[in-house]
């Protein structure tokens, strides 16, 4: 059996829980009273029932308002939801009554949407008037500050030298996203000043070139020659393009380009007359003693043997 202190707690609980639920259930327009004052400030004493009821006007819930109005929890009264309306004073100074919706609704010549502009238009959130949409305009103003409007297709386009993409530019430019400037493409020019001390800018291609024998390559220049750390074409060893490329006992046989021995100097005996030797130290070539290559070089009464095949050739003999 259930001990007397267990059956107390469980009435005690009982009694709780009638309470509260009594509490939740019961309304307070249905509060007993004498008097007004008897009944919270929202509310009046109904003589016939000796109830608490609602002020006319006033609120508990939204079920106490009209369709178009919401109870407010502090001040107990109905207020308009938000864009509802019974004049236009209770609207936006764009907006009018709509008297058949109760609702706010745009003045002509103002939106609220964007459904409510034209095709190439949007609304303005902040001034509630149509304005042309990104790309369109009716004056300068409409576009960004490196644009224009062109009047008659309505749309902004770029000035001149400006972009928005690398397709506003010529073929040797690209368009700086930050600046909105056409510039130069890498390795392309408008000028000399865009190239190198040993360039020029070809007007025709946008492209800088070699001045005439100046170099960036070895394939800019001759097949003779290479290009030097100065960026000029130079001979290669063993070719000439003038006798300054070559040794002084040589001179350049510009039809070949190389470096030839001169006549009278030689880098070998071959190189000399018969009747010469090479001196290795001077490069030239000097007569063998006992020969002779003319008369001048025999004495008084003798010449110079230059009979082809002689056994005496380039010898002096007696007249």
């Amino acid at each position: 059996m259930l001990s007397v202190r267990y059956v107390n707690v469980l009435l005690l609980l009982f009694f709780f829980l009638f309470v509260f639920f009594a509490g939740c259930t019961s309304s307070s327009s249905s509060k007993k009273c004498s008097f007004d004052k008897d009944c919270k400030d929202y509310q009046m004493c109904d003589a016939s029932t000796g109830k608490c009821v609602l002020k006319p006007g006033r609120c508990e819930s939204n079920a106490n308002c009209k369709d178009i109005e919401i109870c407010d929890a502090k001040s107990h009264s109905c207020i308009l939801k938000a864009g509802s309306c019974y004049t236009d004073l209770d609207c936006e100074t764009w907006q009018i009554c709509d008297q058949t919706s109760n609702y706010c609704r745009a003045k002509i010549g103002f939106c609220d949407s964007d459904s409510q502009c034209g095709q190439n238009e949007i609304c303005d959130s902040s001034r509630h008037v149509c304005k042309p949409r990104k790309g369109y305009c009716y004056n300068a103003f409409d576009c960004e500050p490196h644009e224009t409007c062109d009047l008659e297709s309505q749309r902004c386009v770029v000035l001149s030298g400006r972009c928005n993409t690398d397709m506003d530019c010529n073929d040797w430019e690209v368009c700086n996203n930050k600046t909105k400037w056409c510039v130069l493409r890498e390795g392309y020019c408008d000028s000399n000043s865009k190239c190198k001390s040993w360039q020029i800018c070809d007007v025709n291609i946008k492209r800088c070139i070699s001045l005439p024998g100046r170099c960036t390559y070895s394939s800019e220049c001759k097949p003779y020659e290479y290009c030097n750390a100065n960026n000029y074409c130079v001979a290669r060893e063993g070719f000439c393009r003038s006798n300054s490329d070559c040794k002084f006992y040589e001179n350049c046989d510009l039809a070949n380009n190389i470096c030839v021995v001169r006549m009278g100097y030689c880098i070998k005996d071959e190189d000399c007359k018969p009747y010469q030797y090479c001196d290795a130290e001077k490069k030239q070539c000097i007569k063998r003693f006992g020969y002779c290559g003319s008369d001048s070089d025999c004495p008084i009464g003798e010449y110079c043997d230059l009979t082809i095949g002689s056994s005496s050739q380039y010898r002096c003999i007696k007249k």
